[in-house]
């Protein structure tokens, strides 16, 4: 469902269902984010999905990891490192 095609009240309802509170926990030496059902469905995931978790500016996205982006990232990450005196020189 895409949220421009919503009218007022099914974007707000929309919205408004995203919303959810949830604890980071502490689970050995990693930190644990547990999410609902509500909102993995509201989200397209389910357990044992691969997901793609970025952070930028203070904020956390998780997206579904897809493959073909998960393998254009790693050839990327492959050549930032092999070309990293390259890139660096570059960006001067």
């Amino acid at each position: 469902m895409q949220l421009s095609t919503l009218d007022t009240s099914d974007a707000l309802s929309y919205l408004l269902d995203m919303d959810n509170i949830s604890k980071l926990t502490r689970n050995g030496n990693s930190t644990t984010l547990t999410l609902s059902p509500d909102v993995l469905e509201a989200a397209g995931m389910a357990r044992g999905d691969q997901v793609l978790v970025s952070a930028k500016h203070g904020v956390i996205t998780i997206t579904r990891a897809d493959s073909d982006h998960a393998e254009a990232m790693g050839y990327a990450r492959d050549a930032f490192r092999r070309y990293s005196r390259t890139f660096q020189a570059l960006a001067k």
